[in-house]
């Protein structure tokens, strides 16, 4: 199965950078994500600040893929977030073909715009279909919200959620902190 991860930004100042502590939340659900569904093969991120921040969070979890800006990930209207998403997935099936996991850094409406789903800053949905193609195509693609993604995977509702709880609850290395602060600068 291929799976398009999407994330919304984090939350960030009123400088607009990513704050550190949903940097640190992000990078703990990163890792946790990678463990389940694998090393994505690449990250395609807005070229805003916060969006830019956040992919390079994601980033340094998934343990350094590609990363790539595109001008498309950007907010959009839905005439456009449909046809990049069309281009897309069109180019993912010729460049990833044999790849299973590919990441987007993005905003909100365009999340909305594309899929009828919002998400709240940091938060983040799996698609999943048989091919690239068939990505963004709803009779051939799931949605899967964190909790829903977790019980696909063989636990149960109240294991799920334990799981999403326990990621919260982590902590990072000192390594860790210092590496998440200095992608912030």
């Amino acid at each position: 199965m291929k799976r398009l991860i999407i994330f919304r930004h984090g939350s960030y100042d009123e400088y607009k950078n990513l704050t550190e502590t949903c940097a640190q939340e992000l990078f703990l659900k990163a890792r946790h994500i990678r463990e389940f569904i694998g090393q994505p093969a690449a990250i395609f991120a807005s070229p805003i600040k916060r969006a830019w921040q956040t992919a390079n969070v994601l980033n340094f979890a998934f343990g350094n893929v590609p990363l790539f800006q595109k001008d498309e990930l950007r907010d959009f209207n839905a005439l456009s977030i449909l046809s990049f998403a069309k281009r897309f997935a069109d180019e993912a099936q010729q460049n990833f073909a044999d790849k299973d996991v590919l990441v987007w850094v993005t905003h909100e409406p365009s999340v909305h715009e594309l899929m009828g789903i919002t998400l709240d800053t940091s938060e983040w949905i799996v698609l999943e279909a048989p091919e690239w193609e068939k990505i963004f195509e709803p009779k051939f693609r799931k949605i899967y919200h964190p909790l829903n993604f977790i019980s696909s995977q063989g636990y149960s509702s109240r294991e799920a959620f334990h799981k999403l709880v326990e990621w919260t609850m982590d902590e990072l290395s000192d390594e860790e902190a210092q590496k998440i602060s200095s992608l912030l600068k």
